[in-house]
């Protein structure tokens, strides 16, 4: 599919999106390039929903998912400018260095990672079944250093943190105008104040 040369060209995309679970375009996983370096290994990652404005996966803890995550967004690139589309690559692989962190894949459990755009923002998440999932904002409040919440608190202009039905550790990045480029200079240095 050709990428949108206006930001027109997006809002009659978006318009056309598919409503409904029957509605979504199911692409091959060997045309999104997810699978495993190691062959006969596992997919790091499971598509679930792939359409024009929304990206949605299911993986397990394997370090494979970090590099699968940021590959997934790749058809999406030249709907953002360069550093903007970086900044989102970023956050999606940090949201998913988290869970592959602080989750052993022995157990099993897997995690879903939903990234959708709209005129106004990116959102980027990681939902887990169990509430009890560990979320390190900075570097040092482990004994290893723990680098993928800093970042993504530097980066997104917004994140948290949602308990109530399992855990959820969400991002956003605003968008201007023109859907392309941040809304305004942010202010670096702050810390979500989410509730963990």
């Amino acid at each position: 599919m050709p990428l949108p040369a206006t930001q027109n060209a997006v809002d009659r995309q978006h318009e056309r999106a598919p409503r409904r679970a029957s509605e979504v375009e199911c692409v091959p996983m060997a045309d999104l390039q997810l699978r495993s370096p190691v062959p006969g290994a596992t997919h790091p990652m499971t598509p679930i929903v792939l359409n024009a404005t929304e990206r949605r996966f299911t993986f397990r803890g394997l370090p494979q998912a970090v590099g699968a995550a940021r590959r997934s967004l790749l058809d999406w690139e030249g709907h953002f400018e360069p550093d903007l589309f970086y900044d989102l690559s970023l956050c999606v692989s940090e949201l998913v260095t988290n869970r592959v962190q602080h989750v052993q894949p022995a157990r099993g459990d897997q995690a879903e990672l939903a990234v959708w755009r709209s005129k106004l923002l990116v959102r980027a998440e990681v939902r887990e079944h169990r509430p009890d999932v560990m979320v390190v904002t900075g570097p040092g409040a482990e004994v290893r250093a723990d680098w993928a919440m800093f970042i993504v608190d530097r980066v997104a202009d917004r994140w948290g943190v949602d308990r109530r039905a399992g855990t959820l550790v969400w991002c956003e990045i605003d968008l201007a105008s023109d859907g392309r480029s941040r809304a305004a200079p942010r202010a670096r240095g702050r810390l979500s104040t989410a509730p963990a």
